[in-house]
């Protein structure tokens, strides 16, 4: 609304072709930081190529072994290319029990170390503290070797 000035309208349209002409250069500036902001953000494929084929190599390297410190028994077993199947013949177990047991998040050390030992490997506990380091614990022998 235009309370005063020219009734003419001349003013009015000087005034809108400056507004207007004012508005397309802060949008224009606008449309230039997206840019800049655009080319800043890199994706990691991005950065992954940049890097000498040394350093790629090493960044791979550490991914496979921080993903080897931390497999679910179903990934071991996959990884071992066994199946469920076979681990039930091994546990003489049925599937579904297999099943379970790769599911559970807290379960007996005797079934665990059950499981690592029908994949062909061994269990060892180990408990990390403060200011002492690592400490292999023992006294959790099989419970079944005296029955055998």
């Amino acid at each position: 609304m235009l309370v005063g000035g020219d009734k003419s309208g001349g003013g009015e349209k000087r005034f809108y072709k400056a507004l207007i002409k004012s508005a397309d250069a802060r949008f224009d500036r606008h449309l230039t930081s997206l840019k800049k902001e655009k080319a800043m953000a890199k994706s990691l494929d991005q950065v992954m190529k940049s890097l000498p084929a040394a350093r790629k190599q090493k960044i791979e390297q550490r991914g496979n072994e921080l993903i080897q410190e931390q497999l679910t028994l179903q990934a071991l077993r996959k990884e071992l290319n066994l199946t469920q199947e076979t681990m039930a013949d091994l546990l003489d177990m049925n599937q579904a029990n297999v099943s379970k047991v790769e599911k559970r998040a807290d379960m007996l050390i005797s079934t665990l170390r059950g499981y690592v030992e029908a994949m062909g490997g061994t269990l060892e506990l180990v408990a990390r503290l403060p200011g002492r380091g690592s400490v292999k614990l023992e006294g959790f022998r099989d419970l079944n070797a005296d029955h055998k």
